[in-house]
C-alpha cells in the first residue's frame, strides 16, 4: 500500500483539494457525501480526470452533511453547548454517522486501491469551535486548552473506525498560525489523535496557514504550509493565483510536493492546463 513519505521518495506528489470544483462540475451539485455509490463514482470521475496522487475524506464535511440531514443529533447537540467540546462529542458518538462514516471509507478505498488514502479534518480546537456553532453555542464560549484536550480525545475514539479501512495518512487541518511556543503546547494537546495515527502506522501531518517551527519529538511527519518547514517532507501551498494563470513563485526543492486547492468555479481548461505545469514539476525535482 502507498503512503506518502514513501512514495514522496520516488516521485514528486501532487496532492488536490479539488471538492468544490469537482462536485459542482460533475454532479451539478455539492459532494454527495450521504450516498456512498455516488460519491465513489464521482470521486473516481474526479481522480481519472484530475490526478491527484492523494484521496482525500473530509471527515468534518462528512459529519456536517450528516448533521444537517438529522435534526434528531443536531438537537442532541444543541442541549450540550454549556461547555465547548461537548458538541463535538455528541456528534462524533453518533452510531449511525459512525457506521456511515466507517462504511464510506472502505467504499472509497475499495474504489481507488492505488491512490494514497488521506482522512483530513480540522484540528481538535477547530473542529470543537465548528460543531459548536453548528450547535447554536454562544460565540463567548472559548475553545481552550482543556476543551482542545477534550475534544482530541473524542476524535481520536472516532477514528480507530477507520483501523482496518486501508488509510495512508491522517491530516490535521489548523487554522491558527503558530510561534513556537504555540506549537509546542498545541502539538501536546493534540496526541491522542497522534497516537491513533501512530497506533495503525499512518503517516501524519499538519497543514497551517503558516510556515511554523516544530519541538523535538512533536514534529509531525509532513507539514503544508505556504512555504517549506519540519524536517519530514514538506507540502507546498499552490497560491490562489495561480490558477488564474500567475507562475509559481516556490521553486520544486528537494523533499517537497505540491498541494493545490483547486477554486469553484474555476475554467476546467485553464485547470487542466495549470495541473499540466505543476506536473512539469515533477521533471525538475
Amino acid at each position: 500500500m502507498a503512503r506518502l513519505i514513501e512514495a514522496n521518495r520516488t516521485r514528486r506528489l501532487l496532492w488536490l483539494d479539488h471538492d468544490s470544483y469537482s462536485a459542482p462540475l460533475l454532479t451539478g451539485g455539492g459532494p454527495p457525501w450521504l450516498d456512498s455509490a455516488r460519491c465513489v463514482a464521482w470521486t473516481r470521475q474526479a481522480h481519472g480526470l484530475l490526478g491527484s496522487d492523494v484521496l482525500t475524506l473530509p471527515l468534518a464535511d462528512v459529519a456536517a452533511a450528516w448533521l444537517a440531514a438529522d435534526p434528531a443529533l443536531g438537537a442532541a447537540m444543541a442541549e450540550k453547548t454549556r461547555r465547548a467540546h461537548l458538541p463535538l462529542k455528541a456528534c462524533l458518538a453518533s452510531t449511525a454517522l459512525r457506521e456511515h462514516a466507517a462504511a464510506l471509507a472502505l467504499a472509497l478505498r475499495a474504489a481507488l486501491p492505488d491512490a494514497i488514502f488521506a482522512l483530513a479534518l480540522p484540528s481538535p480546537r477547530d473542529w470543537a469551535a465548528e460543531a459548536l456553532a453548528l450547535a447554536g453555542g454562544a460565540p463567548d464560549i472559548e475553545v481552550d486548552e482543556d476543551a482542545a484536550d477534550a475534544a482530541a480525545s473524542s476524535i481520536a475514539d472516532f477514528l480507530r473506525l477507520y483501523a482496518t479501512a486501508g488509510v495512508d495518512v491522517l491530516l490535521l487541518r489548523e487554522s491558527h498560525a503558530w510561534n513556537a511556543g504555540d506549537a509546542a503546547s498545541w502539538l501536546e494537546l493534540y496526541q491522542p489523535v497522534v497516537n491513533v495515527a501512530r497506533h495503525y502506522g499512518w503517516d501524519w501531518g499538519i497543514r497551517l496557514p503558516a510556515a511554523a517551527e516544530f519541538p523535538e519529538g512533536l514534529e509531525p511527519d509532513f507539514a503544508i504550509a505556504p512555504s517549506a518547514c519540519g524536517r519530514g517532507p514538506a507540502g507546498l501551498v499552490v497560491p490562489e493565483a495561480f490558477w488564474q494563470r500567475d507562475e509559481l513563485s516556490t521553486p520544486a526543492g528537494q523533499n517537497t510536493f505540491d498541494v493545490g486547492d483547486i477554486p469553484p468555479g474555476a475554467r476546467p481548461e485553464t485547470v487542466l492546463e495549470r495541473l499540466a505545469t505543476l506536473r512539469e514539476r515533477r521533471l525538475k525535482w
